[in-house]
């Protein structure tokens, strides 16, 4: 993929990224970062360490004087990053590439600003000069590649595969995972028992669900938001053809899975003896979960 800018672009790029570079500081960061105000007792699901980071991590903290810093280079005598005004400008840089137009049809926001951020950190870590523009046009010509999305979609299963819109609606099948279970475990076998604990985990969550399948060409993290993005409007279209579209008292709760909305109440039941029970429900009586399948009756 050919990928340019403007020569005048190119420049006012690099001029603006220059400006940004010589904003880096050294951070005074508040106290308050390194404990929180009070002990919640919620339980912890993963301790993340160094060890866990690949990288330098960017973290938003406050500094001595209580404003939002930006802190994404990390060395011995403290950590040095932008502040919030300093980053404004960052943002208005962003805006400025996707005056490009393959910057707006295959990068995110994100990207273009880590892009930027991982510039200012190499720069400024070699006291190197070299070009934003062009930085920004090798490492977009690396990341831009042709995804397959797959969105799940809550209380949808289908029999088979059928095309709506500019989708295709597909099941999730066992198959699928196998395939890419085995094969991320022969890329990776040292890890063997990590992959196949994760993909037991995503088999609970989809294996058997329908999903809206889209054929997208961005970088890794535009290809999420843009196939989240349609697989959104793909599913409030297939609503319509919902058994509950006809019926108001029911209650619709297909969407992109995670998205539902099924109200449910939660409470537990304490006695004096200290014995205690649980109990979950689902509020609305009446809820249309989907099944489309080929009949033979037609």
């Amino acid at each position: 993929m050919d990928l340019t800018l403007h020569p005048a672009a190119a420049q006012s790029i690099d001029a603006k990224g220059t400006n940004i570079l010589a904003c880096v500081e050294k951070l005074k960061l508040s106290m308050e970062n390194r404990s929180p105000a009070f002990q919640t007792e919620r339980v912890v699901s993963a301790n993340i360490t160094d060890k866990d980071i690949i990288g330098e991590p960017h973290v938003w903290l406050q500094d001595a004087n209580g404003q939002r810093v930006l802190a994404f280079i990390h060395r011995d005598d403290g950590a040095y990053g932008f502040t919030s005004e300093s980053y404004s400008l960052i943002e208005g840089l962003s805006d400025e590439i996707f005056k490009a137009r393959w910057a707006r049809d295959f990068l995110s926001k994100t990207f273009i600003e880590n892009t930027i951020l991982e510039w200012c950190c190499v720069s400024f870590k070699s006291g190197g000069r070299s070009g934003l523009a062009n930085s920004l046009v090798s490492q977009s010509t690396k990341a831009i590649r042709k995804f397959t999305v797959w969105a799940p979609i809550a209380h949808l299963d289908v029999e088979a595969p059928f095309n709506f819109g500019p989708a295709q609606i597909a099941p999730i099948t066992t198959a699928m995972f196998d395939n890419l279970e085995n094969k991320s475990v022969e890329n990776s076998p040292q890890h063997a028992d990590n992959i196949k604990a994760h993909f037991s985990k995503l088999r609970k969550t989809m294996q058997g669900r329908a999903a809206v399948v889209l054929e997208i060409e961005a970088e890794r993290d535009y290809a999420y938001e843009k196939g989240w993005m349609i697989a959104a409007d793909v599913v409030g279209l297939l609503r319509f053809l919902s058994p509950s579209s006809f019926r108001f008292w029911i209650v619709c709760p297909n969407a992109l899975l995670g998205a539902e909305l099924i109200p449910k109440a939660h409470a537990l039941l304490l006695e004096d003896d200290g014995s205690f029970s649980a109990k979950s429900k689902i509020v609305p009586k009446d809820i249309a979960f989907w099944l489309i399948f080929y009949s033979t009756n037609i």
